[in-house]
C-alpha cells in the first residue's frame, strides 16, 4: 500500500512538471527573472557661467580697496559651489569699476536657477575720501573674514553661456566712525544693466590660428579664444620686442591678456598681450606685482604714481617708482613719460619700494609703430566733440589737449582710428556729437589714435547738433575776450567779467550759508545724498550753464538739456574759466525738478 502511494505521488509530481504529457520532450526552463527597474536619475547637464564684479557710484570716497577671497553659490541641495577662489585675496579698488565689469572666473555649473550667493572678503578695507584722507578700517570688529550673503537670480541653461555680475554698491556702504567698521552691500546686477566687460587672463597658449589663439587658465573651466587685431599691443619678454604681430605667439607660451570679454562668444578682444619669458612662473603663479594709475610727477628719473589699481593694497595713495630709467617699455618710452598719463607697471615690491621691470603707457605706440613713420609728437591726448566720421577718419573739435604745443582749443583735428581700441564702447558709438578722449601720436596731417574713450554713454549724443565755438557777442562763450559778463573761451584769465571765476580752493564770497569745513568741495549744510549729471556744455552765462545730458545718477529728466546753477560750485581739475561750450563735465549737486544746483564740477 505504501508503495502504491509512493508511485502515485511520483506520478503527480511528473505531471506537475510536464512529464508524461505530450510536451514531455521539452527542456525545463525556469521562469524569467523580473526586469530590473530602469535608472530614473536624470542626467546632469551643465552650462558655462562667467562671474564679474562691478561697482556703483560713490559720492563719498575716491578709492575703496578690498581683498576678495571667495565667491560661492548654493545649489539645489544647499551645498556651496565655488565660482571664484583666491585664498590670498584679490586686491581691487572698487571705485575703478563704476563703468566696467571685471571678469573674475568662468566655471561649469549644473543647469537650473540659482538665487543665493556668498561673497567672502578679508576684514581689512581702505577708504580714501574726497579730501584724499586715508581711512584704514575693517569689515568686522574681530578682524575675521566676512561673508556677505547676496540674493538674486542666475539662470543656467545647458550648453549655453550665462553671466553673474555682482555689484558692490558703494553708495550704500556705511562707515561707523566709533567702531571704525564698514558695512558692505553687494547685489546681483540685472542683465539689462550692461557695462563694458573687461578681462585680464593669465594662462598658457594651447593653439594658435591666423588671427586668434586659445589659452587655458586656472580661472577657467574651458579654453577661451583671444583675438588679435591691428589695435593689439604684443610684448615679448624674451626678445624685448613689441608689435601687433600674432607670429610672436607660440603654443606653450605663458601670456597675460587684457581686453574686452565677449561672453556669448567666449572670446577676448585683446588690446594688450604680454608674453612671459620661458623660465617665467607657471600660469597659476604671477611673476610680478602690478600697479596702475596716473603719473603725479616725473623729473626725468623719479616717477611718482597715484595708485588706482594694484595686485596688493598700497599703504599710501601714491608710490615712488624705482628703476624707471632701466625698465623695458611695452609702449611709449622713457622720454614720453609725463604728468597725467595712465601707466601700468610690472615689477618687484618689497613692502617699501616698487621697482619697475616693465612699463606700459596707455595710448602710446609700441616699438614697431614708433619706427613706422616720423611723428611730430610721439604722445598726445585730446578731448572734444566729434564733428564728422568718414570710415576710419574722424574730425574732432578740440576742447582740451595735453602733451602737444601745436594742438589748440577749438581747433579741428583729424584722427586716424584704424588701429585704435575702444573703452566703454565700440565703433558704433563713434557718431557726430560724441564726446571722446583720444590718445596716440601726432603726424603732420593727422593723429594716429591708439585708444578712444567715450565720455558719455554710447549713443547718448546721437541727436546732438554740433555747436560752432564762434558765437556772437551775446554774453555766451565767445572768443573775443570782451568784457561781456560771460566765461570767455580763450582759456586765459581775462578781465574781471563778473562770472564765477573761483578756483579749486575757494568759493563765492556772497553765499553765507555755504560751509565746507572738511575741505571736500561739498556744502556741509547738506547731507551726502548728492545727485550727479554728466554731459556736454552747450551754453555759458555768468551764473549758469546749459548741459546736454549724457547720464544722470539719483534723478531722471525727460529733456535733453538742463540748466545748472554754478553760483557756488567748487571745481576739480580746472576752474570756471574752463567752462567752455563743447566741454564734457561731471557735476554733483541737487536737482529740484527744474534747475540743477552745482556743488562740485569736475573736468575729466
Amino acid at each position: 500500500m505504501k508503495h502504491l502511494l509512493y508511485l502515485f505521488l511520483i506520478a503527480n509530481l511528473l505531471v506537475a512538471c510536464g512529464g508524461g504529457s505530450e510536451d514531455s520532450d521539452r527542456e525545463y526552463r525556469p521562469a524569467p527573472a523580473p526586469e530590473k527597474e530602469p535608472d530614473t536619475a536624470p542626467e546632469i547637464k551643465y552650462g558655462f557661467v562667467s562671474t564679474f564684479i562691478t561697482d556703483n557710484l560713490s559720492q563719498e570716497y575716491n578709492e575703496v580697496w578690498v581683498l576678495l577671497k571667495e565667491i560661492y553659490v548654493d545649489d539645489a541641495s544647499g551645498n556651496k559651489v565655488e565660482l571664484y577662489s583666491n585664498p590670498q585675496g584679490f586686491s581691487v579698488n572698487l571705485s575703478e569699476l563704476v563703468s566696467v565689469s571685471q571678469f573674475m572666473a568662468g566655471v561649469k555649473l549644473a543647469e537650473g536657477t540659482y538665487s543665493n550667493f556668498t561673497v567672502e572678503l578679508a576684514s581689512s578695507i581702505k577708504l580714501v575720501d574726497n579730501a584724499n584722507q586715508t581711512i584704514n578700517a575693517a569689515l568686522s570688529a574681530d578682524d575675521n573674514d566676512v561673508q556677505v550673503n547676496v540674493t538674486g537670480e542666475l539662470t543656467v541653461t545647458a550648453d549655453a553661456m550665462s553671466t553673474l555680475t555682482l555689484d558692490f554698491d558703494l553708495a550704500q556702504f556705511t562707515y561707523d566712525v566709533d567702531t571704525n567698521t564698514v558695512s558692505p552691500v553687494v547685489q546681483v546686477l540685472d542683465d539689462n544693466e550692461s557695462r563694458t566687460q573687461e578681462a585680464e587672463l593669465h594662462g598658457t597658449v594651447t593653439h594658435v590660428d591666423a588671427n586668434s589663439f586659445a589659452i587655458t587658465s586656472e580661472r577657467l573651466s574651458q579654453e577661451v579664444s583671444v583675438s588679435v587685431s591691428a589695435h593689439t599691443d604684443l610684448y615679448d619678454e624674451d626678445s624685448n620686442s613689441s608689435d601687433n604681430d600674432i607670429s610672436l605667439i607660440n603654443e606653450g607660451d605663458v601670456v597675460k591678456v587684457r581686453g574686452i570679454y565677449n561672453v556669448d562668444a567666449g572670446e577676448v578682444d585683446a588690446n594688450r598681450i604680454h608674453i612671459e619669458k620661458d623660465d617665467a612662473a607657471s600660469s597659476d603663479n604671477d611673476s610680478y606685482y602690478e600697479i596702475e594709475g596716473t603719473v603725479v610727477s616725473f623729473d626725468g628719473s623719479t616717477l611718482e604714481v597715484d595708485i588706482r589699481q594694484a595686485s596688493f593694497v598700497p599703504e599710501s595713495d601714491t608710490l615712488i617708482i624705482a628703476n624707471v630709467t632701466n625698465a623695458n617699455y611695452q609702449t611709449g618710452a622713457l622720454d614720453q613719460l609725463a604728468n597725467g598719463q595712465w601707466v601700468e607697471i610690472k615689477g618687484q615690491w618689497d613692502g617699501t619700494t616698487f621697482t619697475a621691470n616693465y612699463i606700459y603707457i596707455e595710448g602710446a605706440l609700441n616699438r614697431s609703430e614708433q619706427d613706422d613713420q616720423v611723428y611730430t609728437d610721439q604722445y598726445v591726448e585730446v578731448e572734444g566733440v566729434v564733428k564728422s566720421v568718414d570710415g576710419s577718419s574722424v574730425v574732432v573739435n578740440v576742447s582740451r589737449s595735453e602733451h602737444s604745443s601745436t594742438i589748440t582749443v577749438n581747433s579741428l583735428i583729424t584722427l586716424d582710428v584704424s588701429n585704435a581700441w575702444y573703452e566703454d564702447g565700440n565703433t558704433s558709438c563713434l557718431i557726430v556729437g560724441s564726446y571722446i578722449e583720444a590718445k596716440g601720436a601726432l603726424t603732420d596731417s593727422a593723429m594716429a589714435a591708439k585708444k578712444i574713450e567715450f565720455k558719455g554713454e554710447c549713443g547718448s549724443f546721437e541727436d546732438y547738433q554740433y555747436i560752432d565755438s564762434e558765437q556772437d557777442d551775446s554774453g555766451v562763450n565767445d572768443d573775443s575776450g570782451s568784457d561781456d559778463g560771460a566765461n570767455d573761451n580763450d582759456g586765459t584769465s581775462g578781465s574781471d567779467d563778473g562770472a564765477n571765476d573761483n578756483d579749486d580752493s575757494s568759493n563765492s564770497d556772497d553765499d553765507s550759508n555755504y560751509r565746507d569745513d572738511d575741505n571736500d568741495g561739498f556744502d556741509d549744510n547738506y547731507d551726502n545724498e548728492y545727485d550727479e549729471v554728466k554731459g556736454i556744455i552747450t551754453a555759458v552765462s555768468a551764473n549758469s550753464i546749459t548741459l546736454r545730458v549724457s547720464k544722470t545718477e539719483g534723478f531722471s529728466v525727460s529733456t535733453s538739456t538742463i540748466t545748472i546753477d554754478i553760483t557756488n560750485s567748487y571745481y576739480e581739475d580746472g576752474t570756471s574759466r574752463n567752462l567752455l561750450v563743447n566741454t564734457f563735465i561731471e557735476v554733483k549737486g541737487y536737482w529740484d525738478g527744474v534747475t540743477f544746483t552745482a556743488r562740485k564740477i569736475e573736468f575729466d
